[in-house]
């Protein structure tokens, strides 16, 4: 098996089970190369701007933003899974992630919640950032990502009825909480 390949399906199954915490209904994930992978939400259509919860379009700033936050924590959690698995001795070398900062500001700002997001989220970005390292770590959530990393290893690419499967069949579909 190849390293790299290992790593991009750690990575896209870290923004999978976060997506699923967060409750996106996902419609499918892949891993197509070492460098080319996606997680598709049911939902995806929708922008930044017009988070939606349900069917009630999100109108108040404060829920603007707790929709975003949810959004930034998926787009978190696949870089720091993919950091993880590269810190086991038999997997390869440890090394620091990369995180789109900037594209994050942009998205705060694209929804006019960067104020909000200050004012709120005192620790900032590194604050949320290690949130979510420290969410991936916990086993329960590792096990998660491991089962769905695994199947992606096998089938490269899985609609939300394999997701569903692989998860109950590891017997991981309970709700684990990180709000």
């Amino acid at each position: 098996m190849r390293y790299d390949m290992l790593v991009a399906a750690y990575h896209e199954a870290g923004h999978a089970v976060m997506a699923l915490e967060c409750n996106f209904s996902i419609a499918q994930i892949a891993v197509i190369t070492p460098s080319t992978g996606y997680v598709t939400m049911r939902q995806s259509h929708v922008p930044y701007l017009h988070c939606q919860t349900g069917s009630q379009a999100v109108v108040s700033p404060v829920e603007r933003l707790h929709c975003i936050l949810k959004r930034i924590y998926v787009l978190l959690a696949g870089p720091a899974a993919e950091y993880e698995v590269r810190k086991l001795p038999h997997y390869g070398p440890g090394t620091a992630y990369f995180v789109d900062h900037d594209m994050i500001n942009e998205i705060l700002a694209q929804a006019h919640v960067r104020e909000l997001f200050d004012k709120h989220v005192p620790q900032g970005l590194l604050g949320l950032q290690g949130e979510v390292e420290t969410w991936v770590m916990d086993s329960r959530v590792w096990e998660r990502i491991e089962v769905l990393a695994d199947a992606l290893l096998q089938e490269h690419r899985l609609d939300w009825d394999a997701i569903e499967a692989w998860l109950v069949i590891a017997g991981q579909r309970q709700q684990m909480s990180l709000f």
